[in-house]
């Protein structure tokens, strides 16, 4: 029996879609341990339905995403979906009330845990519903959750086509909001693997936030001055572009081998600008503007090269602003090539921050590998 199966469509009704995909999944004759799911935010209530009714015994979760893509293919609608039959062992569970005190249900998580004898080769793959400004709450949780235990946490702030939308994430057929779900796989036949893209580069601007609302996410003063007024000056645009601007020059944190990125997003009539992940109160930020893409791909490739065995299978999480700003750029399509050349049995998921470990991103590309 095949260790995994992957279902894709691109059908733009619900039904259409799903019985494209059930039939897919219907090909290997066993009931998988663990089902991921992504769809578009108006076909995920059925899907999380339906999965479950299908597959009664399966572990399945989902999240919602700003795009619809796989080493099947993409699209702008539909689902993709990857089904595991072996070598994995699963355990699953739900953070509720995120915004606020998703540590009140650390049980939850500890029940998951219990499941295991050992974590060796164990990763925690989590979805969270985005705009509760509550990712850095739950990393904190299963940081503190998983103390000494050397567990990987990767995931995704769940995505939409349409921001008037909620996003979504589901858990064994029950659809979520302000709620984390997450799944602990462990690897019975290798290692995981994770891995950081990153296609930006330092443009020689430092900036120090200097009044941030950090719970809030709402930077009011860059350098002792209106945060606008001093992004319009380092980056010589007026304020009527900054806005668009911004998108492609994010602001990093920089460590000595990295950078931790943070989308800016919209410009408040104060002069205050929102963030897709927290800043702090004088910590120096680099301006960032894109490196040369194409070479940061093949960079990629080499480094991933050798962690795909004959069996192995990836999960890849890619930033929706980011997507949105290498298709502008009509490099989508290289983008996705580059991807299939990595791997050719990957579930992409695509949001609006990026989890990775304790840290949230933005603007940022994610892999992980099971081997």
């Amino acid at each position: 029996m095949k260790r995994f199966c992957f279902a894709f469509t691109r059908a733009e009704r619900q039904e259409d879609a799903y019985n494209e995909v059930s039939q897919q999944l219907s090909k290997i004759k066993a009931c998988p341990k663990l089902i991921i799911f992504t769809t578009t935010s108006d076909y995920f209530w059925f899907f999380s339905t339906n999965l479950k009714k299908q597959f009664n015994d399966a572990t399945i979760i989902g999240s919602s995403s700003s795009e619809n893509f796989s080493s099947l293919g993409f699209a702008d609608t539909g689902a993709s979906v990857m089904a595991i039959y072996s070598g994995i062992d699963v355990s699953s569970g739900i953070l509720f009330e995120i915004h606020r005190h998703p540590r009140n249900y650390m049980v939850h998580l500890k029940r998951a845990m219990s499941h295991f004898e050992s974590f060796e080769n164990t990763c925690c793959l989590e979805f969270m519903n985005s705009f509760s400004k509550a990712e850095e709450l739950v990393l904190d949780t299963f940081s503190y959750g998983f103390e000494k235990k050397n567990i990987p946490v990767f995931g995704s702030s769940a995505g939409t086509t349409d921001v008037t939308k909620p996003t979504l994430v589901s858990l064994d057929g029950i659809v979520y909001q302000d709620s984390c779900v997450f799944v602990l796989i462990k690897n019975l036949n290798g290692k995981i693997h994770t891995y950081k893209e990153n296609i930006f580069k330092k443009m020689g601007i430092t900036i120090v936030p200097t009044d941030v609302d950090c719970d809030e996410r709402i930077i009011y003063e860059l350098d002792d001055k209106p945060a606008a007024d001093t992004l319009c000056d380092v980056l010589k645009v007026s304020l009527d572009e900054l806005p668009e601007v911004l998108k492609s020059h994010p602001v990093a944190r920089v460590l000595p081998d990295d950078l931790l990125i943070t989308e800016l997003g919209e410009v408040h009539k104060d002069g205050s600008i929102f963030c897709y992940s927290q800043v702090y109160n004088h910590t120096k930020l680099e301006i960032l503007e894109f490196d040369d893409i194409h070479a940061k791909w093949t960079k990629t490739q080499k480094d991933l090269k050798g962690f795909h065995k004959k069996d192995s299978f990836m999960i890849a999480v890619n930033c929706a602003s980011r997507a949105q700003q290498l298709k502008q750029r009509g490099l989508y399509e290289d983008f996705y090539k580059t991807l299939t050349q990595i791997s050719s049995n990957f579930l992409g998921v695509s949001g609006f921050g990026e989890q990775l470990n304790t840290v949230n991103l933005n603007e940022s590309m994610l892999y992980l590998i099971f081997e």
